[in-house]
């Protein structure tokens, strides 16, 4: 008996889940009419067309969702660009410029290594983002703490111009040095040095067989390549940038390896370097009402460096082309007399 009262109480266990589940579904089933009732009056195109709009929407915006959603302004508010949630107010997060301190200790002197490398020491220098990151290490598994950079250049190509024309010559048309021609004498300029410094790009052979046989290179990039970037706006509104990839080994800080844990010790490690530059072409507010004068013609460069494990674990490629498609241009503030005076009287 007591086998039989088993057997019935499980029949009725498994009978009640089962009326009780094909209820909830048919239930749930009902629930989704409802729902989708109010929808049916709105005509299955116009639906369509919503939802397509919607979609492109969330696809466009795909790219900058790791970026801070406000603007940061640089260079006295002449570029606004869209910053990392990497680069955060943590401790392990830092700005720099030429005149910062060891953010440890601010009794030493800053390596200036860590704000402009010597290979991409640019005038017009506006910031230098530093973040430690934590790096999964393949050979043993276990995670060091190496940097990556964010550094922004913003440089007036006047001064440029004139001495490009100056060897160049005059044009025929008595219009100057062309935009193309500023532009492509900057790049050669960067290229150049970095050429210097890392060589031409070359297959990189590891002392194991596994690493040999990985697709890895170091070097500098075949050249500079014309890239349209994407930007907030929508995916038909991009701006052309020309960007170089190099990779090859670099200094990278690193604290807790000396005596001092509050100095940082370079380490030589295989890093990646992505720089994009453009010209940026504006009126220039200095000479407003002058028909003569020459427009304002400014070199923007960004850059991203870091160690090749970062780099791969951020997906720093795509990170920096979401990064300068955010980057936006604003005119030069012109100091009036009376922000002269004001300036004067606080000095004093």
């Amino acid at each position: 008996m007591r086998h039989h009262t088993a057997y019935g109480i499980s029949f009725l266990w498994i009978l009640r889940f089962r009326i009780s589940y094909f209820w909830g579904a048919a239930s749930r089933g009902i629930l989704l009419v409802i729902l989708l009732l109010p929808l049916a009056g709105c005509g299955s195109s116009e639906y369509d067309a919503r939802y397509e709009v919607a979609l492109k929407k969330a696809k466009n915006a795909q790219p900058f969702v790791p970026l801070w959603r406000d603007a940061t302004r640089l260079a006295d508010d002449q570029v606004s660009v869209r910053i990392p949630f990497l680069f955060d107010k943590s401790s392990k997060s830092r700005a720099f410029d030429a005149e910062s301190p060891e953010p440890r200790d601010k009794s030493f002197p800053l390596d200036p290594y860590r704000v402009q490398p010597h290979f991409l020491e640019l005038a017009g220098h506006a910031v230098t983002y530093e973040r430690m990151l934590s790096i999964l290490d393949p050979r043993d598994g276990r995670r060091r703490t190496w940097p990556m950079y964010l550094t922004v250049w913003v440089d007036d190509a006047s001064e440029q111009a004139s001495r490009l024309e100056s060897v160049m010559g005059a044009t025929e048309d008595g219009s100057g040095v062309t935009d193309k021609d500023l532009a492509e004498f900057y790049r050669a300029r960067i290229h150049k040095r970095l050429l210097a410094e890392f060589g031409e790009r070359e297959k990189a052979m590891g002392s194991s067989r596994r690493l040999a046989a990985t697709k890895i290179y170091k070097g500098v990039g075949l050249g500079w390549e014309a890239v349209d970037v994407p930007t907030p706006a929508g995916p038909d509104q991009t701006v052309k940038w020309h960007c170089l990839r190099v990779t090859g080994k670099q200094k990278f800080h690193q604290y807790g390896g000396g005596d001092d844990p509050n100095l940082p010790i370079a380490k030589d490690r295989m890093g990646d370097l992505i720089v994009f530059h453009r010209l940026d072409r504006a009126a220039n507010p200095a000479a407003e009402g002058d028909e003569a004068a020459e427009p304002l013609r400014r070199h923007v460069v960004v850059a991203f460096r870091s160690t090749t494990g970062a780099s791969v674990q951020e997906d720093l490629p795509k990170l920096a082309e979401a990064v300068v498609g955010t980057v936006e241009l604003h005119p030069r503030r012109v100091e009036s007399e009376e922000d002269a005076a004001a300036d004067d009287a606080s000095a004093e």
